[in-house]
């Protein structure tokens, strides 16, 4: 192996002094972060952030000081189970210090921040939060808090009164920090904020060149005082180094964009130089690009060294640069299955050579490697080879340094261990579910990410979550029904559910199928684990994913049918879930992601191969699974619906921009019809008459005629108005749209577009949160009602009653003087060449923004007029004119500002008291009608015909 190569050219290996085992595994989580080192009670307190409890141990004890406890949230659901809401989205309770002040802010899973005292673990304060952490930093007397509500919010470090707190319309990376009075906060869609840290005043705003996600789920963000820059790294695997002051960009680097996953593990700063580490998938990668470590020049990005064929980061931030001039390394040289062995390598943090390395066995790392300067010792944290226990160990920083002396029992100065002190009183259980506003306007609480589609039986709407967690919810109300944990917790990936006569049958993610009744959501039946030992069937193997297809049920046979995740297809009874029949594939096929379809005595079913560059579709009998055809073909394909056979047709979307019609029946499988459209992957086709609706991975939303086989119409969303100034890097479109009477309703990354199906024109807009599965559509007398999945735990319906949700909110305060705005204002029945020439009505919209804006103070300056599909699209939204504008606001207090967003957000609501000529209602909004009066005051024929589609208010560079 190459570590042991690498351990022979060190020629040493550091001397362990002692292990001790801190908790007992059971409950915990794989990894238990971040472990921190302070200097009280006398010696070395190594902290250490578990599921349920935070843990204090004395170094020169050698054993714990203190335990500080609290009861998760908890929530009784159908059948007696109790289900624990999660803490963050990768399991971690946030922590930071003050060692100055002795406090630890610890961001429980009760949903509480508590101050605790360093020395006793006593709590000082408490600050109840609505939603579960994502990060905790403390600096300069304050404790900053970011939750999965968007909010950021300071507090004050000795008190916990709030200072400020601000509302942005996207969720941050995990990953945040202060530095210099200056609060760093990345968002999870390609943003960087710099907030200072005692106003909560924003001083800037920088988007990364590519747009991508931040999602680093290492808590410490590096810093390089000398240079004053932070480091923040993407996931298209790139290195930022970010002026601290500025937000200006300083220099970028390739760490990780050519693996699989294009993300960097663990990034570290010291002494002028930045150390990343990439994520690398051991299977994808083992044919060419290996995992390695880098380090940087910190001032100019230039590579000092690099270290290629590395097995993996142990875990996130994995990685510790010590006083020494080294950079130590936890490495595993394998992932999946049950053996990963671990090693501990240490390097030169000039040269990138090996000094030492440690074999740690089949342990599995649970946390950064510590350096405790007090004692001049390395601390390991693992789990046990037998992943029971929670192990310290530890060793001499310096190699050849000698372990110290265990102090004798009973010696004076004998840190005495205080009693625990008492668990947390229990979290108050969520607020009850039900009515949010008029007739099917509600939200419901899931506990995490809803990537499953909801079904509906007409009563309830019924829905199932990343977390294991399936809901019922009062399709009129949103009142919860019932809760069901019966698919088991820590799930990932699960099936969507189907209804039919009073049961709901699902497949969870645990790649368990089970039947709940409708009504009270009390466990019917569940099969055993497919895809979990020692229950997987003899010979196969299964995708480290659960099963997000759909699911078919045949009332005449009584059998329902899924696809699971070992490669097969699985008809159960319905009324006993006794298996009836299997189909298994082979292991060069993948069949989780694949829905299956009931037509005409078959069932359908798509499947592609473990590269997921060619798919299969093949044909079962639906009695007894037996293969009838099945037809292999290039291009991937998944389904993100309910299979539709339309004519004797199916319709597919492939991996590689293609659109076909399968012929279905006994002698079907032939393809009968095929269109190149794109060369991205489309991932679910919708189907009205001659018509092929679907989104593909670019962001496209496009209508297809089959008998001409053309492009009917074709929409960017990302050039839309509608989402001017909405923090998405990209947009790409899995879930499949659905199409009801004339509409087609999208959800993507951006949030939920409703689009005229004839013309491909945005109709209205929910673009408060993404949206990850496909909406379910109700149509009613008085419109459609639309239950979406909200990221990152709610179901929400949405119909023409409900108040406008908006954009999602955006409550910033600004540090200039002078606060200037970014106004996309969205016209239609205007063209963009002429009002482009004519500058008198370019004035007229200025001067309607500013009347509406409030006037006094406010400047308001067209910068830009364009069309929103490009001038020569063939999106019949082409259209859409989007007018950019300027609006400065002098002497700008928060509030101010605050007013003039809110006036320009709501004047493109319709105002319902205005009244035309002979009692008649004449709906106009208050932007509308500002356009109208600016248009005839200036005798500007050009915006005689123009409607106000959409406006955008979004904050320049401070």
């Amino acid at each position: 192996m190459l570590f042991k190569r690498q351990h022979a050219a060190g020629g040493q290996t550091p001397q362990t002094c002692w292990v001790s085992t801190v908790e007992n595994a059971t409950g915990l989580p794989w990894y238990a972060r971040p472990v921190r080192a302070t200097e009280v009670a006398g010696g070395d307190l190594v902290l250490l952030s578990l599921q349920r409890a935070l843990v204090a141990y004395s170094v020169p004890q050698r054993r714990v000081a203190w335990r500080f406890a609290w009861q998760p949230l908890t929530e009784v659901m159908a059948d007696g189970d109790v289900f624990s809401y999660p803490i963050r989205q990768d399991g971690a309770s946030p922590l930071a210090l003050d060692e100055a002040a002795g406090l630890a802010y610890l961001g429980a899973g009760d949903r509480v921040l508590y101050a605790l005292d360093l020395a006793t673990g006593r709590p000082r304060w408490s600050w109840l939060s609505s939603q579960a952490f994502e990060s905790v930093v403390a600096g300069g007397g304050r404790v900053f808090v970011s939750t999965e509500d968007y909010r950021q919010v300071g507090l004050d470090g000795a008190s916990g009164q709030l200072a400020w707190q601000l509302q942005f319309r996207r969720l941050s990376s995990p990953q945040t920090g202060v530095f210099e009075d200056v609060m760093v906060r990345p968002d999870q869609n390609g943003g960087i904020w710099g907030i200072n840290a005692t106003t909560g005043k924003v001083l800037w705003l920088t988007y990364l060149p590519r747009r991508q996600a931040i999602v680093n789920f290492f808590d410490d963000m590096p810093y390089d005082p000398a240079t004053g820059r932070v480091f923040i790294s993407d996931d298209a695997g790139y290195l930022y180094a970010v002026q601290l002051r500025t937000g200006v960009l300083a220099w970028e680097a390739d760490v990780a964009s050519r693996q699989s996953i294009k993300r960097v593990a663990n990034l570290a700063a010291a002494r002028g130089r930045v150390f990343a580490v990439s994520s690398m998938n051991m299977v994808v990668e083992a044919a060419g690009v290996n995992g390695r470590a880098v380090a940087y020049n910190a001032s100019t990005g230039e590579v000092l060294w690099e270290r290629s064929g590395l097995g993996g980061s142990c875990s996130p931030g994995g990685m510790q640069v010590l006083p020494q001039r080294v950079v130590l390394l936890g490495m595993v040289s394998s992932w999946g299955g049950t053996v990963a062995p671990l090693q501990y390598v240490a390097t030169d943090d000039a040269t990138g050579a090996n000094l030492w390395s440690l074999p740690m066995g089949v342990r599995t790392c649970s946390s950064p490697p510590q350096y405790l300067p007090g004692s001049d010792l390395l601390m390991l944290t693992t789990l046990s080879e037998d992943r029971t226990a929670l192990e310290l160990t530890f060793l001499p920083s310096a190699l050849g340094a000698t372990c110290p002396q265990r102090p004798d029992e009973g010696a004076a100065g004998t840190l005495t261990t205080p009693p625990a002190p008492p668990l947390a009183p229990p979290a108050p259980p969520p607020p009850p579910q039900g009515r949010t506003g008029p007739d099917y306007c509600w939200r419901a609480q899931l506990s995490q990410l809803p990537l499953a589609d909801p079904a509906t039986d007409g009563e309830r709407v019924y829905a199932q979550d990343n977390r294991g967690m399936a809901i019922a919810a009062d399709v009129r109300t949103g009142a919860v029904a019932w809760k069901s944990a019966a698919c088991g917790s820590d799930s990932i990936w699960p099936g969507s559910p189907l209804v039919w006569g009073g049961v709901v049958y699902m497949i969870c993610a645990t790649s368990r199928v089970l039947a709940l009744n409708a009504t009270t959501g009390r466990l019917l039946w569940r099969t055993r684990a497919i895809c979990q030992e020692p229950t997987v069937k003899p010979g196969r193997t299964c995708t480290g994913y659960g099963s997000y297809g759909h699911p078919a049920l045949s009332p005449g046979l009584g059998l329902v049918y899924f696809g699971g995740p070992d490669r097969s297809y699985y008809a159960f009874n319905s009324t006993t879930g006794e298996e009836v029949w299997n189909y298994y594939e082979g292991n060069g096929m993948v069949t989780y992601s694949s829905g299956v379809g009931l037509h005409e005595g078959l069932l359908y079913a798509m499947m592609n191969t473990n590269s997921e560059d060619a798919m299969k579709l093949l044909a079962l009998n639906a009695t007894d699974g037996t293969l009838v055809w099945s037809r292999l073909a290039d291009g991937g394909a998944r389904d993100n619906g309910v299979l539709e056979f339309v004519h004797g047709t199916l319709a597919v979307g492939t991996s590689d921009g293609q659109l076909r019609l399968y012929s279905v029946g006994l002698d079907g499988g032939d393809v009968i019809w095929s269109m190149p459209v794109t060369n991205v992957p489309i991932y679910g086709v919708e189907r009205d008459g001659d018509t092929l609706f679907f989104g593909d991975d670019g962001g496209w939303v496009r209508a297809v005629s089959i008998s001409n086989t053309s492009v009917l119409w074709e929409v960017s969303t990302m050039d839309l108005p509608e989402l001017e100034g909405v923090p998405i890097p990209f947009n790409e479109i899995e879930p499949r749209p659905v199409y009801s009477q004339g509409r087609l309703y999208v959800t993507c990354r951006a949030g939920l577009l409703v689009m005229d199906a004839a013309t491909g024109a945005v109709l209205w807009a929910e673009l408060s949160q993404r949206s990850l599965a496909s909406p379910l559509v109700i149509e009613r007398p008085e419109g459609a009602q639309v239950v979406i999945g909200q990221y990152l735990d709610k179901l929400v319906s949405i119909s023409p009653n409900c108040n406008p949700t908006g954009r999602g909110e955006n409550t910033l305060s600004f540090a200039a003087s002078t606060a200037q705005l970014r106004v996309s204002l969205g016209l239609n029945g205007v063209s963009a060449k002429v009002l482009r020439a004519d500058t008198k009505a370019q004035a007229a919209v200025a001067a309607a923004v500013d009347r509406v804006a409030g006037g006094s103070g406010v400047r308001v300056e067209v910068e830009a007029v364009s069309s929103s599909g490009g001038e020569s699209s063939s999106s019949s939204s082409a259209g859409a004119v989007v007018v950019r504008l300027r609006v400065e606001v002098q002497g700008s207090s928060s509030r101010r500002v605050a007013d003039v967003v809110a006036a320009l957000e709501a004047s493109v609501l319709e105002d319902r008291s205005a009244s035309g000529g002979g009692g008649s209602k004449v709906h106009l909004s208050p932007m509308q009608s500002a356009l109208v009066v600016s248009a005839g005051a200036s005798g500007r024929q050009v915006l005689a015909s123009a409607r106000v589609r959409v406006l955008v208010v979004r904050a320049a560079t401070f």
